[in-house]
């Protein structure tokens, strides 16, 4: 009988370590939810861009075709409507941002050319007008932010498959664009957040290697300030006895989204499509690794912040495209479910 119950119990353990998270898991804050799918068909590639408390997704590629589609999402109740079709060529790879209630998108590329043209969106009437081209010859794969009254795009590869440095600014009220100050290295596929009054871009791709530089900048100064290397482990004050102040985050077509006084970086690549989810403090210029991303791992997603979550929508792994919706909430732990 002893033995009989021995067994039974040796087997019970070895359920209960298998049904058990890692203690690794467990250490990290936040956790994936699955929402509302986006309705239009899946793709990669597409803009995306917040007013007020709704977000809209749009364009993109889906394996077959450019896109002109637009969604709107309402995260208070967890529905997307279809909203008026972008009207300018359709496109993938373009950049979004919004000033003063307004949703800006440009660049982009239509299959054959790198594109400069730019079309503002007015949520009020569902309308859309064409605004001033940028002053390049074409872009894509750039990056876009807004701080304060003004909207910024840069960085990106042109008609020419050569990678970019170089970054402009947009003023809605005067309808005009001004080169700014070029980033330190150039890229294309990079990341970019706004925090305080700040933005911060990283990573991507130049000459076919990620990179591993980060860099904030502030437009009261007109400069990019370096901050601390994306590949944790190069840095010369590491402590190679800590796993936690190792990380190599270089990886391009990610997402990411701002939550409070923080940015989050999720997915994209780095030789393979990645899961793993970061938190960036900016008081300590320090990376934290959060829950990973639950959904099938993606790059080229669209994502923003709504209802102080954020969510990462369609995207792309190999010849697979996507039209699921995942919410980050930082405020519980993957452990608590």
């Amino acid at each position: 009988m002893k033995k009989i119950n021995l067994y039974f119990l040796l087997v019970l353990l070895a359920l209960f370590a298998g049904c058990k998270k890692s203690d690794d898991d467990d250490d990290r804050t936040g956790d994936w939810t699955r929402k509302a799918d986006f309705e239009g068909v899946p793709r990669n590639a597409a803009f995306s861009f917040t007013i007020g408390t709704y977000s809209y997704v749009g364009t993109g590629y889906d394996g077959d075709d450019r896109l002109t589609d637009m969604w709107m999402y309402d995260s208070t109740k967890n529905t997307w409507y279809q909203m008026a079709a972008f009207p300018g060529k359709a496109r993938s790879n373009a950049v979004a941002f919004a000033v003063n209630g307004k949703g800006y998108v440009g660049t982009g590329y239509d299959g054959d050319n790198a594109l400069n043209d730019f079309y503002e969106y007015d949520p009020t009437t569902n309308t859309w007008k064409q605004v001033a081209d940028m002053p390049i010859a074409g872009r894509y794969n750039a990056v876009a932010f807004t701080i304060g009254n003004m909207g910024y795009v840069g960085t990106g590869r042109d008609g020419d498959d050569k990678d970019q440095a170089d970054f402009y600014s947009y003023d809605p009220t005067s309808n005009a664009w001004t080169k700014t100050v070029s980033i330190g290295v150039k890229r294309s596929g990079a990341f970019a957040f706004v925090i305080d009054g700040k933005a911060y871009v990283g990573g991507g791709i130049n000459n076919g290697s990620y990179e591993t530089q980060f860099y904030e900048f502030e437009p009261a100064r007109g400069t990019w300030i370096e901050k601390r290397d994306l590949n944790r482990s190069d840095d010369d004050d590491n402590d190679d006895d800590n796993d936690d102040d190792d990380y190599n985050l270089s990886r391009a077509y990610a997402s990411c989204f701002v939550i409070g006084s923080n940015g989050y970086l999720t997915g994209g690549t780095n030789g393979g499509s990645i899961l793993n989810t970061y938190r960036y403090d900016v008081a300590d210029d320090f990376w934290v690794e959060v829950d990973a991303f639950e959904g099938s791992a993606r790059q080229y997603a669209a994502s923003f912040t709504a209802g102080g979550k954020g969510f990462v929508v369609t995207g792309s792994n190999g010849a697979s495209r996507y039209d699921d919706n995942w919410m980050f909430d930082p405020t519980v732990s993957d452990d608590e479910d």
